[in-house]
């Protein structure tokens, strides 16, 4: 039975209570194929679960018709999603007044960490508006760029505040988060006070921004929040063709820097969000040392489709008189970054490869052979920093290293690569024990081998396979043995290619690596939905849709194949962990290793889902 109803959602911190229609949807009752290896389908869920009189309310399913050549015929798809439970807030009322101006918090209204992520929540950018701002191109970029400098005037941040955070600013394509947790690490065991600013966030948003490693409570969240948010509410906007409140992530931005300004930190290490020439974070006038890990295709819409045009974005974070550091890149990338250097009157160094240290690889707290150029880099903007700052009187000298070979100057352009070294032991103790959730992780779970990885593009997804195929044990299900069933958890976001990103592990599965493909957008059957996590960047019809096409994918990249690995999609993460239950129960005593992957947001909302503890 399928019923509708609308839920009331009040907001506390505005000037006056809302409601809307959230609908949301469970699907008429139906059961799960016996065997793993039936057609491609969608499964529908079963029965109404999690849904009660208390829940959200419910709306009617839609019909689909026959999808591609994967056998799905016509058929209820279970319903759409409901758009609570599966992480994209439904369209509601503009937080912005009549007069155009963000609501102000009512007076002696709560103002906790909840009612900030609610207000912060609605400076997301919607699908529709973001997908206009992609086809503007570098123009819309700029503009809005000009935009966050306005924005921390209000607020109360200036260019001699942040050159007092004497950071460490790191783009790239992947890797940057955890190059960015090692430099924090490495920093943090030589006495230094580190701040720490990245995203996204797996669980809470208050992860983002760390100080000594740790993400700040949600009081101290909730206590800058509002600060920025009434600032912004009580200064004046003197430009005409800035909108009132930053974006998302602009104002997440410049909240970790009111932090780290507050907290007095010795050192800020800075992950670029998107790009970098026009990234909010780039309003750092003058950091200590820059970095680019590899580069690679992603956000092509709005950094460019050649790895040429993705380094001149990357590369904008380059600054005269500030030392540029590099993971090595293929040709075009690397032309493309000493470009980027000769404008800042600079020369392009480059990190060396790992074994220049002396280092074991397994070492590494952060798992998967990929991570050895991701210390590299760490280790040689630690470097860097250091002879820049002077900064040999916090409990260790400077790692033994002939500094003169970054310090020096070099003529403009030129691109040098720079000498290993020996690391101090503090350093090598930092580096074994960091830890970056989500990013190579394994745990265990229900008695499940779980393993984690937010790879989101080609490149990152191909490092990701050749990880876990390092880590799973050889035999599986597919290959004869009984010991190991490995079961894939996919779903990518962002508008990127899943055939991209499926090559290398549907290559992983011809090793009988793979057993079974499931596939889901992250949504979660359960009516209470995590408010950290809730995006309005996606429209909710594309979240289902997209887990279909990623199954059709998975199938025409596996044409020919004599025993192709079956596919599923779900509506929901119940569906699938019932599913992997159901087949574990049906090879009693067999090993179940779940790889999670496709993107930081799938990782998080499934360890959401499972209520992991990794804060």
């Amino acid at each position: 039975m399928r019923r509708a109803a609308t839920c009331a959602v009040r907001t506390r911190w505005g000037e006056r209570a809302r409601s809307a229609a959230v609908q949301t949807a469970v699907p008429s009752r139906g059961s799960v194929r016996d065997s793993c290896h039936t057609r491609t389908t969608l499964a529908p869920p079963r029965g109404n679960s999690g849904a009660d009189s208390s829940g959200p309310p419910l709306a009617t399913p839609r019909t689909c018709s026959t999808f591609g050549s994967s056998g799905w015929g016509s058929r209820q798809r279970g319903a759409a999603l409901g758009t609570a439970q599966c992480g994209v807030a439904p369209r509601r009322a503009s937080v912005r007044t009549m007069a155009g101006r963000a609501a102000a918090p009512a007076v002696g209204g709560d103002r906790g960490y909840a009612e900030a992520i609610e207000a912060l929540n609605t400076l997301q950018t919607p699908a529709r508006e973001l997908a206009e701002q992609k086809r503007g191109g570098d123009r819309d970029l700029n503009k809005s760029f000009t935009h966050i400098k306005g924005f921390a005037t209000r607020v109360g941040i200036n260019d001699d505040q942040l050159n007092a955070l004497s950071a460490v600013h790191v783009a790239g394509t992947k890797g940057k988060g955890s190059t960015c947790a090692m430099i924090e690490a490495i920093l943090r065991a030589k006495g230094h006070k580190t701040g720490l600013y990245t995203s996204p966030h797996l669980l809470e948003a208050r992860e983002r921004i760390r100080i000594n490693g740790v993400p700040i409570s949600r009081a101290e969240f909730a206590a800058q929040f509002w600060a920025c948010w009434d600032l912004l509410e009580r200064t004046p906007n003197t430009d005409p063709t800035s909108p009132e409140m930053p974006t998302y992530f602009r104002f997440l931005t410049l909240l970790a820097f009111r932090v780290f300004i507050a907290e007095d930190v010795g050192v800020a290490v800075v992950e670029v969000g998107l790009g970098g020439r026009f990234d909010a974070t780039n309003i750092l006038p003058r950091p200590v040392v820059c970095g680019v890990t590899a580069l690679g295709f992603d956000h092509t819409a709005i950094l460019g489709n050649t790895l040429g045009e993705i380094a001149f974005q990357k590369g904008g974070i380059f600054k005269p008189g500030v030392p540029a550091v590099s993971s090595p890149q293929k040709d075009d990338g690397m032309a493309g970054l000493v470009g980027c250097a000769r404008e800042a009157g600079l020369p392009l160094l480059v990190a060396p490869a790992f074994g220049a240290y002396g280092l074991e690889p397994t070492m590494l707290g952060i798992k998967g052979d990929h991570q050895k150029e991701n210390a590299s880099l760490a280790l040689q903007l630690v470097r860097v920093w250091e002879a820049a700052t002077g900064s040999t009187d916090h409990g260790d000298a400077i790692d033994n290293a002939d500094e003169a070979t970054a310090a020096a100057p070099h003529p403009v352009g030129d691109l040098v690569t720079l000498d290993g070294f020996t690391p101090h032991p503090k350093t090598t103790v930092a580096l074994s024990t960091v830890r970056w959730p989500g990013r190579s992780q394994q745990m265990e779970w229900n008695g499940m081998q779980l393993y984690l990885d937010g790879a989101h593009t080609a490149e990152s997804c191909a490092a990701c396979a050749g990880w876990f195929g390092s880590v799973s044990p050889a035999d599986s299900v597919a290959s004869g043995s009984e010991d190991t069933l490995r079961v894939l958890m996919f779903n990518c976001t962002g508008g990127r290619d899943p055939a991209d990103l499926l090559a290398p592990i549907v290559e992983l599965s011809r090793n009988a690596r793979i057993d079974v493909a499931l596939f889901n957008p992250g949504a979660t059957a359960l009516a209470i939905q995590n408010p950290d996590q809730i995006n309005r960047t996606v429209q909710p019809d594309e979240l289902l849709a997209g887990s279909l096409k990623n199954v059709q994918c998975w199938d025409e990249l596996q044409k020919g194949r004599a025993n192709p690995v079956p596919a599923q999609a779900f509506p929901y993460l119940e569906q699938c962990v019932e599913h992997i239950q159901k087949l574990q129960k049906e090879r009693s005593g067999v090993t179940v290793h779940v790889l999670v992957t496709g993107s930081v947001h799938f990782v998080g909302a499934f360890l959401n889902f499972i209520k992991a503890d990794v804060i």
